[in-house]
């Protein structure tokens, strides 16, 4: 994968390194409900630097499945950020960050899937590509 590029202007006011990235930003969501929604792939020739994740999931039946997951560009699960089959009433937010970011190659994607018409998954992703 591509070696994340740093940069550190010479500014007397800051202690310490300075991280930045020379790439594009992307900040993305989507919603899926009874259904399987890919929010974003990583186009070609880029890495994607992952560096947050939230989800909310808002339940009013049994039995019901949610997914927030990666897959590679071969189709093949690659991460769960979120996995559950909730109680019959349920609410959830949840999120979380990666530092360093997580380096997804060019054609992995983010795909949401819940089960039930009652299931309402929605998940979003920041981060950038260079």
């Amino acid at each position: 994968m591509a070696l994340m590029k740093f940069r550190e202007p010479n500014q007397v006011k800051w202690i310490g390194s300075r991280p930045g990235h020379n790439g594009t930003k992307v900040a993305i969501s989507g919603i899926a409900n009874n259904a399987e929604v890919i929010i974003y792939t990583v186009p070609v020739g880029v890495v994607l630097y992952l560096t947050f994740y939230s989800f909310s999931i808002s339940n009013s039946a049994a039995a019901a499945q949610s997914h927030f997951s990666i897959y590679t560009d071969g189709a093949v699960h690659y991460l769960y950020l979120h996995s559950l089959v909730p109680p019959a009433i349920w609410q959830d937010i949840c999120s979380g960050t990666f530092n360093p970011p997580l380096e997804l190659p060019a054609g992995y994607y983010f795909r949401l899937f819940a089960s039930g018409v009652a299931t309402t998954l929605q998940g979003s992703i920041a981060g950038w590509v260079e």
